[in-house]
C-alpha cells in the first residue's frame, strides 16, 4: 500500500484580473521564453509555451493529454519534426514524452498526496509490468554483453517499450464518465478528420504530397495502377478503430435519424480504411462483421445480413463515386483496383508477391532466434541478420540508403527475438486475457453504447493479432498507444459493469453522443 503523504497548503488565491498580476506574470514568462529562445531555438521556445499551457489543461482534464498523444503520433502530423529536449548518454526527449511521462507523474502524485485517490487495479497490471521489466532487463543484459549498442536503434525500442506504461495513467486517470465520453468522442473526431484528409489528399494525388506517410500509386504484385493512390498515413490506426466502433454501435443499436453523425463519421473512416488499400486492414473489417454476427442477438444478425446485402454495396459505390468524382475517367481504375486487392485476399498466388517473399526472408534469418527462444532475448536494437541487398540497399552515392537489420515485419517475432519467450509470454498474456475479457463481460455491461466499444474493441485487437504476423503494429508508435487505451477503456468498462458507479452519468450524456440505449 502507497504511504500517504500530508496534503500540501492551499496555495493563497491571486487576482487574475488584475492589471498588474497580469503585467508581472506576462514580463516574467516572456522573459523567461525570451531566455530559452537565446538559448537554445526558437522552436523549442515555443515547446515551453505549449508544454506549459498543456500542463495546466491535461492537470484538470487528463483525457485531452490522451488526445494530445494522439493527434502527435497517430493522425496526420509528423511527430518527427518535432524539436527534441537533449537529456544525457545521448538521449533525449520528444514531444509525446513530455505528455506520457507529465501524465504518469500526476498519476503518482495524486495517489501520494490525496487521500480520496487509490491506484485502480485491473487484470491486466502484471502482465503489462512484466513485459515493461523484461524489455528492460533483456535491454541491459545486451548492452553489457555487448550485443548491442545504445544507440539510435535501442534508444528508438526503449522509448517505444516504455510508451506502453501509458496504460496505467488512463486506468487511473481516464476513469469516470464524462471523461472517458470525452476520450471517445475525442478520439472519434480525430479518425474521422484523419479519413477527410485522406480524401482530399486522394483527390490530389500523390504528387501534392500534404500529409506525411505513403502516399504512392497502387501496386498489386506486378500490376500498377497509376490514376489511383494509396494512402498510408500514422492515422491509419485509429480510422480503423474508429471505423468498427461506430459500425457496431450501429449494428447493435440500429440505424436511427438520431445517429446521423456516427454514419457520417463512418462514410470518413471506411473510405479511409478502403484507400489504405492494407489487406490486413480489410480482413480485420471482415472479422469483426462476423464476431459479431455470432455473437449478436438476433437483430444484430438481422442488421449485419441487412448491411451485407445493401449497405456494403451502396457503401462502396458511394465511396467510389466521390473518390473519383475530381476525374471521372478515374472510375474504372478505381474498382478494378479495389476488387482485385480484395479479391487477393482469398488468393494462394498472394504468397508469391515480392512484399511477402521478403517477409519469408526475415523469417528464415528470425528462425535460428526462436527455435528455441531464449528467456530474455537478444535486447531491443538488436540487428538479427547481416547485410542483405534482396533488403537493403545503397543510394547511387555509397550511402546507405535503407538498413532494415533490426526491423522484422512479424511482430511477433520481433518481441520474441528481442524480448525471449518472456516478454512474448507476459504481452500475450496481456493482449489474449484484454480479448477474453472483452468478449466475456460486453452483454453484461448496461447500454449498447459501452458493449459496442467494449466488443469492438476486443474484436479490433484480435484481428490485429493476426494482421501482426506481416506488419509489426506492437512496436509502431501509432499504434501502440491506440492498443493501450483499447486495453484501459476495456477495463474501465468493464468496471463499471459490475458496480452502481457512473450510471447516472452516463445516462445524462452517452458515450458516443446521444443517450444510451438497451440492446
Amino acid at each position: 500500500m502507497i504511504a500517504k503523504l500530508p496534503e500540501l497548503p492551499d496555495l493563497p488565491d491571486l487576482n487574475f484580473n488584475n492589471l498588474f498580476v497580469q503585467t508581472v506574470l506576462a514580463v516574467v514568462v516572456g522573459t523567461l521564453l525570451g531566455l530559452v529562445a537565446l538559448a537554445t531555438s526558437p522552436k523549442l521556445a515555443i515547446v515551453v509555451v505549449l508544454s506549459l499551457v498543456g500542463a495546466v489543461i491535461f492537470s484538470k482534464y487528463p483525457e485531452y493529454a490522451f488526445l494530445a498523444m494522439i493527434v502527435t503520433v497517430a493522425t496526420v502530423y509528423d511527430h518527427t519534426n518535432t524539436p527534441l529536449i537533449p537529456l544525457v548518454a545521448g538521449m533525449d526527449l520528444q514531444v509525446i514524452d513530455v505528455v506520457w511521462l507529465f501524465m504518469l507523474g500526476k498519476m503518482i502524485l495524486d495517489l501520494l498526496i490525496r487521500r480520496d485517490r487509490k491506484y485502480i487495479h485491473t487484470p491486466l497490471d502484471i502482465p503489462m509490468l512484466i513485459f515493461l521489466i523484461v524489455g528492460a532487463i533483456s535491454t541491459m543484459f545486451a548492452v553489457t554483453a555487448g550485443t548491442i549498442d545504445f544507440s539510435d536503434e535501442a534508444n528508438a525500442e526503449l522509448r517505444l517499450l516504455a510508451y506502453f506504461a501509458f496504460f496505467f495513467a488512463i486506468t487511473n486517470l481516464i476513469n469516470r464518465p464524462v471523461i472517458v465520453d470525452r476520450a471517445i468522442r475525442g478520439f472519434h473526431f480525430l479518425a474521422a478528420l484523419v479519413g477527410l484528409l485522406m480524401l482530399i489528399q486522394f483527390v490530389m494525388g500523390p504528387e501534392n504530397k500534404i500529409i506525411p506517410g505513403r502516399v504512392e500509386e497502387l501496386r498489386t504484385a506486378t500490376e500498377v495502377t497509376e490514376d489511383v493512390s494509396r494512402i498510408l498515413t500514422p492515422g491509419q490506426s485509429i480510422i480503423l478503430v474508429s471505423f468498427i466502433s461506430l459500425t457496431t454501435f450501429l449494428l447493435l443499436d440500429g440505424f436511427k435519424p438520431r445517429h446521423w453523425l456516427i454514419m457520417v463519421g463512418i462514410l470518413l473512416t471506411g473510405a479511409g480504411v478502403i484507400i489504405t488499400f492494407n489487406r490486413n486492414f480489410w480482413a480485420v473489417v471482415l472479422l469483426a462483421f462476423a464476431v459479431t454476427f455470432i455473437m449478436g442477438d438476433w437483430r444484430a444478425k438481422d442488421r449485419i445480413v441487412k448491411t451485407a446485402i445493401v449497405g456494403v454495396p451502396a457503401f462502396f459505390i458511394a465511396a467510389i463515386i466521390i473518390l473519383s468524382s475530381s476525374d471521372p475517367s478515374a472510375e474504372p481504375s478505381l474498382i478494378h483496383a479495389t476488387l482485385s486487392r480484395f479479391t487477393t485476399l482469398f488468393s494462394s498466388d498472394t504468397t508469391q508477391e515480392s512484399s511477402l517473399q521478403f517477409r519469408f526472408i526475415e523469417n528464415e534469418y528470425a528462425a535460428p532466434y526462436i527455435l528455441p527462444p531464449s528467456p530474455f532475448g537478444e535486447g531491443l536494437g538488436f540487428k538479427y541478420r547481416p547485410w542483405d541487398l534482396r533488403l537493403d540497399w545503397f543510394k547511387e552515392d555509397g550511402s546507405v540508403g535503407s538498413d532494415l537489420r533490426d526491423y522484422i515485419h512479424n511482430g511477433h517475432f520481433w518481441i520474441l527475438i528481442k524480448m525471449g519467450f518472456l516478454g512474448y509470454g507476459a504481452f500475450m498474456w496481456f493482449s489474449l486475457l484484454m480479448i477474453y475479457r472483452g468478449l466475456k463481460y460486453w452483454r453484461r455491461v448496461p447500454g449498447t453504447q459501452r458493449q459496442s466499444i467494449l466488443l469492438s474493441f476486443s474484436i479490433t485487437y484480435l484481428g490485429m493479432l493476426v494482421a501482426t504476423i506481416v506488419n509489426p503494429t506492437f512496436f509502431q508508435v501509432f499504434w501502440i498507444v491506440v492498443y493501450v487505451f483499447m486495453a484501459a477503456i476495456s477495463e474501465t468498462i468493464i468496471r463499471w459493469g459490475t458496480t452502481d458507479e457512473s450510471n447516472t452519468q452516463t445516462r445524462k450524456a452517452g458515450l458516443l453522443g446521444s443517450a444510451p440505449s438497451s440492446p
